[in-house]
């Protein structure tokens, strides 16, 4: 998780957004020409404690549940195989497993055994777990683009993938290997009418 505010503040220190600095951390080929590399933002950012660091609290409160495949597809990971991962990720990674003791960190089973996710079959349990959630990450050109592209939910939702179709790219107004990530604000959750 360090790793992960780490990077944000990095994104943040030149704070016009522009591709341009993207391209330069990164590439980091022509440092003398004044490129601006990711090492030399990586030297910025001050050793925690920062001014106001409310990070840890913020990770504490986090409760990620990960869905996975119920059944082998391609090259995905299914959920037996991901349980036996995260077991031994645990072993070397005490938030890991500090998450998954706390019940921080959920895997749980999508009911797909597909590379595609339809939102009618998704497994019961993943649904009532799901049912107060603040964010919906959709990772995958099958799940995220080609099945649940004009998905709406109640909560914030993310949609993450690289698209691989040429036809799929095409009609969305991309090249082959465009990327997508696509996020939207929650719908307005309503309450449900009581019987009169």
């Amino acid at each position: 998780m360090n790793s992960l505010l780490l990077f944000l503040l990095i994104f943040r220190i030149q704070d016009d957004s522009s591709v341009m600095f993207v391209r330069s951390v990164f590439s980091c080929r022509r440092r003398e020409e004044g490129n601006f590399c990711f090492s030399d933002a990586l030297k910025l950012v001050h050793d925690r404690p920062w001014l106001t660091d409310h990070a840890s609290q913020w990770v504490q409160k986090l409760k990620v549940i990960l869905a996975v495949n119920s059944e082998p597809v391609i090259n995905d990971v299914q959920y037996g195989e991901l349980l036996v991962l995260a077991d031994r990720v645990g072993d070397v990674s005490s938030c890991i497993r500090d998450a998954l003791v706390e019940e921080r960190l959920v895997i749980v089973e999508s009911g797909s055994s597909s590379s595609c996710l339809d939102l009618m079959r998704v497994d019961r349990k993943l649904c009532a777990m799901c049912n107060q959630v603040d964010l919906v990450v959709l990772e995958g050109m099958g799940r995220a683009v080609h099945t649940n592209f004009h998905a709406q939910f109640h909560c914030d939702s993310v949609k993450v993938a690289v698209l691989k179709s040429s036809w799929i790219a095409q009609h969305l107004g991309g090249h082959l290997f465009s990327s997508v990530f696509k996020f939207e604000k929650g719908l307005p959750r309503t309450e449900p009418e009581s019987p009169e």
